[in-house]
């Protein structure tokens, strides 16, 4: 097989540029998977937040928005275990 001279010169340069630039890879694959992560995070947090009520303050130069945000799950929750807890203590010799 004869190559030319260009196909000496461009050779080189091809493989240079496929190396360089499978090693820029290897940043935006570990940011892409940072990013999932957060992203999961973030999907998890609203559908089973640890807390009742959560108070968020959301500043944009130099207005303040209040923002109340709150878990009806763990409300419910709170009062079953209210009830259950008050049938146990106080209701134990009748049934329900």
């Amino acid at each position: 097989m004869n190559f030319s001279l260009d196909a000496s010169i461009i050779m080189p340069l091809a493989l240079a540029l496929v190396l360089n630039g499978s090693s820029l890879c290897v940043p935006e694959a570990t940011a892409a998977r940072d990013g999932a992560a957060i992203a999961v995070q973030t999907v998890a947090r609203e559908v089973n937040p640890p807390h009742l009520y959560n108070l968020d303050l959301y500043r944009y130069k130099e207005r303040t928005l209040p923002v109340l945000k709150c878990s009806p799950q763990k409300v419910v929750e709170a009062i079953s275990l209210f009830r259950d807890s008050k049938s146990i203590l106080f209701d134990h010799g009748n049934p329900p």
